[in-house]
């Protein structure tokens, strides 16, 4: 239970914060994991809230699945394995607090916005990309796993693009039965929107024990936001040979309900069944993308007349090109 987890963990100077998904906590910015981190102590935490990709990024900690046993259980080990590694991460910790949450960097701007505050012009950009929550991107919640054999061997899923500039989609594998025949198995995935999009083969000895594969999406066909693509799965392997993919019985938006169910592994309850597979969305940070966002941009203000403002628009974006080039020539000198 979570208070054994709590005594368990404090022993290690790990700090526990592994609660299962609600909106609250998704939403939440907890002032007492930052004050763990502030003292030292890496957390353990769960992996759909905003601070869990500071913890990601910084290796403050763990960042898990609070609905995974298996997970947790592994993290258990490496904290009691791994003292160093605990060391290491509460170092990381301290940087994390250094860098982005002490009272200079949060409070003094509230401070100097009170004294001097100030009311901005309404802006209406004409064209900027979708934001959305880390939910979207990472689906979160109850997951089960489903059973890919050689007896059920296509699957296809619909998604929903949550997001602008998507140019990766990764899919959640884990291997559970690998016959004599392994390496003459493979995993082929096709993502096909308006146009085939790409396809990938995965190797079945090349495939992760229990991690992600990635699709690369190209930067010059990226879908938009809202456009629905179509994954498919098809899994070439001789008897005996089984792969799990990571579902959810219910498919929340973004993710679009199969037409297919998929069977869960006999690991689970017989009775289990899951609606879509629990791939990611991997933002980019594509130049291409973005310069097509302000061309987009500069054309729609020609089109409603707003000269005077592109003008100024061009003239600033001049100005800070060139204070980069001369850092770069001076940086070079």
């Amino acid at each position: 239970g979570r208070d054994d987890l709590l005594k368990i963990y404090s022993k290690a100077n790990v700090a526990v914060e592994v609660m299962k998904y609600n909106l609250e906590r998704e939403l939440a910015f907890t002032t007492r994991t930052i004050e763990y981190l502030w003292c030292g102590m890496p957390v353990l935490y769960n992996n759909y809230s905003e601070i869990s990709d500071h913890i990601r990024e910084y290796n403050a900690g763990w960042a898990i699945d609070p609905n995974s046993d298996k997970e947790i259980a592994e993290t258990l080990d490496e904290i009691f394995s791994k003292p160093e590694l605990v060391k290491e991460k509460g170092q990381n910790a301290q940087k994390l607090v250094q860098d982005r949450f002490t009272w200079d960097k949060t409070i003094l701007p509230l401070l100097d916005f009170i004294r001097n505050p100030s009311i901005q012009k309404e802006l209406h950009p004409l064209k900027s990309p979708i934001v959305t929550r880390a939910s979207y991107l990472n689906p979160s919640g109850k997951f089960v796993d489903i059973a890919v054999n050689a007896m059920s061997s296509h699957y296809q899923q619909e998604v929903i693009v949550p997001a602008e500039n998507i140019d990766r989609i990764e899919i959640p594998v884990c291997l559970s039965k690998r016959g004599e025949y392994g390496s003459n198995a493979k995993l082929e995935v096709t993502v096909t929107g308006k146009s085939k999009l790409k396809k990938e083969t995965f190797a079945f000895d090349q495939l992760p024990e229990n991690g992600r594969i990635g699709i690369n999406l190209p930067f010059y066909k990226l879908p938009k936001g809202g456009e629905t693509l179509k994954l498919e799965f098809n899994f070439i392997a001789p008897a005996g040979e089984e792969l799990l993919l990571r579902g959810m019985p219910i498919a929340q938006y973004p993710f679009v309900a199969a037409k297919q169910a998929f069977r869960a592994s006999d690991m689970m309850d017989s009775n289990a069944s899951a609606e879509a597979i629990a791939v990611s969305f991997v933002a980019g940070s594509s130049e291409f993308y973005r310069y097509a966002v302000l061309f987009n941009r500069a054309v729609g203000m020609l089109k409603s007349g707003q000269h005077k403002r592109l003008l100024n628009a061009l003239k600033w974006r001049t100005i800070v090109l060139f204070d980069r080039l001369s850092a770069k020539v001076m940086g070079r000198a």
